[in-house]
């Protein structure tokens, strides 16, 4: 089950578009992941909020984290063989009009391979977690095109990433509320 987490949307500080070295995404996500499996484990999740934006941090306290991320640590998901095995990347790409950074794909762990989806924005020059979505899948799975993750709005619902000029629609067997248009935003300097 993928456990998705987003904060607020920022404007103001310009990126361009396109995408960024592999090696350097790579780093954001293990960073990432790592801060996750380390919360999991210790049940503190204000590391984790403290590594994230300012946007982030706004909507999810150390407690509502806790919440989110019960099911994969009621699974006892361990996260550190991600350490071990490169990522595989479905999308790496800056979004100028959002001015952030998704980073989504897998580690081929076995027996099941960790999958993630990131969102970031920058905050003075850096590349900072403004959502995150964590899951495991059988390798099978993910050979589909349809295995794309979910992205969530601040109350963890889980919708499909659609075009522009469609609706994001609810992934199967998930809830979903639409993502605002407009989310409320912090002050990122």
């Amino acid at each position: 089950m993928l456990m998705p987490v987003f904060g607020a949307s920022a404007k103001g500080q310009d990126v361009q578009p396109g995408s960024i070295d592999p090696a350097v995404a790579e780093i954001l996500v293990r960073d990432i992941l790592i801060a996750v499996n380390q919360a999991n484990w210790t049940g503190n999740y204000t590391v984790l909020r403290d590594l994230a934006s300012p946007n982030f941090s706004i909507v999810n306290d150390s407690s509502k984290l806790a919440s989110i991320f019960e099911p994969i640590r009621a699974q006892q998901l361990d996260l550190r063989p991600v350490l071990a095995v490169p990522a595989i990347f479905q999308r790496n790409v800056i979004i100028k009009a959002s001015n952030q950074l998704q980073l989504a794909g897998y580690f081929p762990t076995l027996p099941r391979h960790i999958r993630f989806e990131m969102i970031f924005e920058p905050v003075s020059k850096h590349w900072r977690l403004l959502g995150v979505g964590v899951a495991s899948a059988e390798p099978a799975d993910l050979a589909a095109p349809s295995a794309r993750l979910g992205v969530s709005d601040t109350r963890g619902s889980v919708l499909e990433e659609a075009p522009a000029s469609q609706e994001r629609k609810p992934v199967d067997g998930m809830g979903a509320v639409p993502i605002p248009k407009k989310r409320p935003t912090a002050n990122a300097n």
